[in-house]
């Protein structure tokens, strides 16, 4: 079978994509990153980490099947491929561990925007910046968590450790653990009212685009911090950006941002109250051997004419395999 690598360079990648072709001896592995062309014509199966458009699924006449390396899957043009008779598959992030992964870099950014480790770290390099008097504490906090799925239950299981009293906000509020109180998410304004943090794990879809909005920061109580690990495109950062620089806000902690990497004249970096990273929550090694073995199963499905219980859109008629 001809398998693609699509993927921008980068560690995390280049350690899922050296484990695989250790292990796909039998198969041929193509790799080529965003901005060129695919490198061959006949690929059957395309492991994706970077955006999938209709152009390139049109590029390759013999695709059939699309598994995304990661739980969010917004990068794929689900319309075109679903036309196109091209199934698409994602990793959950629940079998690969991301989820896990996710979690602890979560509370790290709520410690780390709580304690003002920015400000702390550039007073050990700049003697005049004045380190932090005090900061806030995950025990005895409240913290409202937007999207309670296998990311959002994993962060709620951690911050229970710390003492901290968990809320959330559902589409779908019934799938929430029985221990976490969880409202439906037309009462997201009243369910963060009282939160000394709220964390956004909610996936991101065109109908939630900047679902935290002016109107819904205005709602959240002063001094509250926004804590980020989804996707960017959730926040209003212009929004968030006045928030924060009103006092209303006391900070923000970002893995995640509406334009990636990060512009460097990104008003948000300026400001000493947000903590921002790469988004990088997920890349551990944990999460490699997870998704490299989730990546194995669903190819050996496929070889073997087996369901993909991640499918995510049923085309038909689809594509099928030249190899068999």
């Amino acid at each position: 079978m001809k398998i693609g690598f699509f993927s921008p360079e980068g560690e995390f990648p280049n350690a899922i994509l050296d484990s695989l072709k250790q292990r796909l001896v039998e198969d041929t592995l193509i790799q080529w990153q965003p901005g060129s062309g695919p490198p061959a014509p006949d690929i059957e199966v395309l492991l994706a980490l970077g955006p999938v458009s209709r152009s390139l699924m049109e590029a390759l006449p013999n695709l059939m099947f699309i598994q995304v390396l990661s739980d969010g899957y917004e990068g794929v043009d689900m319309d075109a491929a679903t036309e196109l008779g091209i199934r698409v598959s994602n990793s959950p992030g629940d079998i690969t561990q991301n989820a896990d992964s996710v979690a602890e870099y979560t509370v790290l950014l709520m410690l780390a925007t709580a304690r003002h480790l920015s400000v702390a770290l550039a007073s050990v390099h700049d003697p005049s910046i004045v380190k932090p008097g005090h900061g806030g504490s995950l025990m005895g906090a409240k913290v409202c968590i937007v999207g309670i799925g296998s990311i959002g239950a994993k962060i709620a299981h951690r911050l229970l450790a710390f003492g901290a009293h968990v809320t959330a906000v559902d589409r779908s509020p019934t799938r929430a653990p029985k221990y976490i109180p969880t409202s439906p998410l037309d009462d997201l304004k009243k369910a963060v009212a009282d939160a000394d943090f709220v964390v956004l794990s909610v996936r991101a879809t065109k109908e939630n685009t900047h679902m935290i909005d002016a109107d819904v920061m205005s709602s959240m109580k002063k001094g509250a911090i926004l804590i980020n690990i989804a996707r960017g495109s959730l926040v209003d950062e212009e929004a968030l950006c006045h928030a924060i620089k009103s006092g209303h806000l006391g900070g923000a902690g970002l893995d995640v941002e509406e334009h990636e990497p990060v512009p460097l004249d990104d008003p948000l970096l300026t400001l000493p109250q947000v903590f921002i990273t790469p988004h990088e929550a997920g890349l551990t090694d944990l999460n490699v051997r997870g998704t490299v073995e989730y990546a194995l199963s669903v190819l050996a499905n496929i070889k073997a004419n087996q369901p993909i219980d991640s499918q995510l859109n049923n085309p038909v008629p689809r594509r099928v395999s030249l190899s068999n």
